[in-house]
């Protein structure tokens, strides 16, 4: 299939590429940049509007105590996602402080609990399984005001990935107004900018992780600033526009 791709996309007169690295991708196999068109992925900005969040019914739904803060990671479980990391990266933030939980809401992340496991910080990390859409909604209207409800509760958003086409839960976090922590990775560049709208470090650079997570816990002004600019931004990604 991909010999096929790579033999035959040059002959399409119009591509669709979700952001300028997948654009970039494009041109290396040899397509003109006139015949790409960016049409970005969206988010239902009025669904998170509407969205209200008891913190305090959150942490008790999911047996976290409430004193703690909830660091929050959302996706599938796949080697470009960089999850292997995160044990590692609750390790170095142990440095700094002990008063947080680590959630992963995705498929296939019980197996990130082996490793947390083996250096000792299990204690720290939450896994919950995949949530789905609301049964009552539309296919395409995701995420579901459960998962809405875990964002808008968690003080911070950090997404290790090593590899984005676009990286969906960028908006997702923006629009509940929790500040992100990500790389420098392709697909997560094209959407979040340094001391604007996210802190970024290099791809599996643990003590930038941890320095970063507990900066924007610490530094109010810097987390108004990087929660106030998310919310302008992800205004050009709304369905309806």
């Amino acid at each position: 299939i991909d010999k096929m791709i790579r033999k035959n996309i040059i002959n399409y007169r119009c591509l669709t590429a979700t952001s300028e690295s997948v654009k970039k991708e494009y041109i290396k196999l040899g397509v003109r940049s006139e015949n790409i068109k960016i049409i970005p992925n969206f988010i239902d900005y009025n669904k998170f509007e509407s969205c209200s969040e008891n913190i305090d019914k959150i942490k008790l739904k999911y047996k976290i105590d409430r004193g703690k803060i909830i660091v929050l990671s959302v996706g599938r479980n796949h080697p470009k996602k960089g999850y292997d990391v995160i044990p590692s990266i609750i390790k170095e933030l142990l440095k700094y402080r002990s008063d947080f939980i680590w959630i992963i809401v995705g498929k296939d992340c019980e197996r990130i609990y082996e490793k947390a496991n083996n250096i000792n910080v299990e204690k720290y990390l939450r896994i919950i399984g995949e949530i789905g859409k609301d049964t009552d909604k539309l296919t395409l209207n995701l995420p579901s005001f459960d998962l809405i409800k875990i964002y808008k509760a968690s003080d911070v958003f950090c997404f290790p990935t090593r590899l984005e086409t676009f990286g969906n839960v960028f908006l997702e976090a923006m629009a509940s107004e929790t500040p992100i922590v990500t790389t420098n990775a392709p697909g997560a560049i094209d959407n979040i900018f340094h001391e604007q709208n996210g802190l970024v470090n290099n791809i599996d650079d643990i003590n930038a992780f941890a320095f970063n997570i507990n900066r924007l816990l610490n530094e109010r002004v810097l987390r108004d600033k990087i929660v106030n600019c998310g919310k302008k931004r992800i205004k050009q990604f709304d369905l309806n526009k």
